[in-house]
C-alpha cells in the first residue's frame, strides 16, 4: 500500500489506500502512525468533496482519538454528513461508533440507543456484517449492565451471522466478549474456553490490541482460581503490549488487574503504585467504567490500611460514577465498600442495610462476586452479626433488600457526602 501511495494515485484511490494503511497499522498496535494515515485520508477527501470517504475517514480518525470530546465531535459530524447525503452505510457506521464511544464512557442508555439504531438500519439495508456488529455491541453493553440473558441472546445471534458470512475477526471478538460475560456469571470453564480460543486467533493474525485484552481476561480466570503467579504472567504480558502500542485503555485494565493481584497477595505498596498509574490513564480516557472500579479498589486499599476517611471518599466517588453510568456491577462493588466503612465506624445497622441492597441487586442481575469483593462482603456480614442481635440484623437486612439501589445510593451519599 505504501508503494502504491508513492505512485501518486488518483485522489479517491489515495483515500482508500490511506484508510487501508491506517487499519493495518491500528491492528498491529501502531496507533499514532495509523492516525496520520486517517488524517491524510480525511484531508484528501475533504479537499475533493468525496462525501462518502469524508464520512469513512472521520469515523476511522475518531477511533484513534483519546480525547472523548474530540472523538464525539468527529462522529457527530460524520453522522450529520451521512444523513445529509443519504449515505446509509455511513449512517450505520457512525451510529455504531457513537454507541462504542458512549459505552466506553459508561453512558449505557445512550450507547444502547445508538446500537439499536445501527442494528435497525443494518437490517433495513440487508447488510449482514453490520448487523452482526450491531448485535455484538448490544450484547456487550447489556453484559456490562448485568443484563446477562439479553446479552447471551445477542451474542448468540451475532456469532451465528459472523460464522455464516465467515467474518473471522468478528468471530474472535464475539468469543472474547461472550467469554467475559460467562466470567461475570461465574461459569469459568466456558469463559476460559472462549477467551483462550479468541487469544489464539488474535495472536495468529497479529492484532496486538485485542491480544492484550484477551491476555488480561484470561489472567482473570487464573486470578479467580487463586493462581496469582499465572494471572500475573498474563497481566504483565498484556501490560507490555499496552506500553508497546501506547494504548491507554490496555494499560489501564492491565495495571488494575496487576494491582488487585498484588492486593490479594498482601503487597499493598505495589497495589497502590498500579492503581495510581491505572487511574491516571483511566481519567485521561474519561473512562467512567474503569474509573468507578479503580475508586473501589483504592477504597479497599485504604480500608486495609485503616484510612477510613480516604476509603469513604473513594467509595462515594466510585458510587456516583457507577450510578450515573448505570453500571450495576460497580454500584454493588462500591455499596459494599461503603458498608465496610460504616462497620469500621460502628454503624452496623446502616452497614447491614447496604449489604442487603447489594445482595438483592447482585441476585437480580445474576452477578457472582469476585474474591476482592466476596471476602470483604462475607467478613462484613460476619462482623455485623456479631455486633447486632438476630432481630436487629434481620430487620436491617430486610429493609436493605426491599429498597432500590437508587434509594440506597441517595441515602448513602446524602448521609455522608464525599469531598
Amino acid at each position: 500500500y505504501e508503494q502504491s501511495l508513492a505512485l501518486s494515485p488518483e485522489p479517491d484511490e489515495a483515500v482508500d489506500i490511506h484508510l487501508k494503511c491506517g487499519e493495518i497499522l491500528q491492528t498491529i498496535g501502531k496507533r499514532s502512525e495509523a492516525r496520520e494515515h486517517f488524517e491524510s485520508a480525511l484531508h484528501i477527501a475533504e479537499k475533493n468533496g468525496f462525501a462518502t470517504q469524508i464520512v469513512d475517514s472521520q469515523i476511522r480518525y475518531a477511533d484513534t482519538c483519546e480525547n472523548a470530546d474530540e472523538a464525539l465531535e468527529l462522529l457527530n459530524k460524520a453522522l450529520d454528513l451521512a444523513r445529509q447525503k443519504d449515505i446509509l452505510t455511513g449512517i450505520c457506521d457512525a451510529l455504531k461508533e457513537l454507541s462504542n464511544r458512549n459505552w466506553r464512557l459508561g453512558r449505557h442508555e445512550v450507547a444502547l440507543q445508538y446500537a439499536q439504531q445501527s442494528l435497525d438500519l443494518s437490517r433495513q439495508i440487508k447488510d449482514r456484517k453490520r448487523e452482526a456488529l450491531g448485535l455484538f455491541f448490544l450484547a456487550s453493553i447489556h453484559a456490562e449492565r448485568g443484563s446477562y440473558p439479553k446479552s447471551h441472546r445477542f451474542f448468540e445471534s451475532s456469532l451465528a451471522i459472523s460464522r455464516e458470512i465467515n467474518d473471522s475477526r468478528r468471530i474472535g471478538s464475539t468469543l472474547l466478549n461472550w467469554g467475559t460475560t460467562y466470567y461475570y456469571e461465574g461459569d469459568y470453564a466456558t469463559a476460559e474456553k472462549y477467551i483462550a480460543e479468541s487469544l489464539a486467533f488474535f495472536r495468529e493474525i497479529g492484532d496486538k490490541r485485542t491480544t492484550a485484552i484477551s491476555l488480561n481476561n484470561l489472567g482473570n480466570i487464573f486470578y479467580l482460581k487463586t493462581d496469582y503467579q499465572t494471572a500475573k504472567k498474563y497481566y504483565s504480558e498484556s501490560l507490555s503490549l499496552g506500553r508497546e502500542t501506547e494504548d491507554r485503555y490496555i494499560k489501564t485494565i492491565a495495571l488494575s488487574s496487576l494491582g488487585i493481584t498484588a492486593f490479594q497477595q498482601g503487597r499493598l505498596d505495589d497495589a497502590e503504585t498500579c492503581y495510581e498509574e491505572a487511574m491516571n490513564n483511566s481519567r485521561a480516557l474519561n473512562h467512567a467504567v474503569m474509573t468507578s472500579l479503580l475508586h473501589c479498589y483504592q477504597g479497599l486499599l485504604a480500608l486495609a490500611r485503616g484510612q477510613i476517611t480516604s476509603a469513604r471518599e473513594s467509595f462515594h466517588t466510585g458510587l456516583k460514577l457507577a450510578h450515573e453510568g448505570d453500571i450495576k456491577v460497580y454500584v454493588i462493588y462500591n455499596l459494599i465498600g461503603c458498608a465496610c466503612v460504616h462497620l469500621a465506624e460502628e454503624e452496623s445497622v446502616i452497614a447491614v442495610k447496604l449489604l442487603g441492597t447489594s445482595s438483592a441487586l447482585a441476585e437480580s442481575i445474576g452477578f457472582k462476586m469476585e474474591p476482592e469483593l466476596k471476602q470483604p462482603y462475607e467478613n462484613a456480614l460476619t462482623l455485623a452479626k456479631e455486633k447486632l442481635n438476630e432481630e436487629e440484623f434481620s430487620s436491617s437486612w430486610n429493609e436493605g433488600q426491599n429498597i432500590t439501589s437508587e434509594q440506597a445510593i441517595e441515602l448513602e451519599l446524602k448521609g455522608k457526602p464525599s469531598s
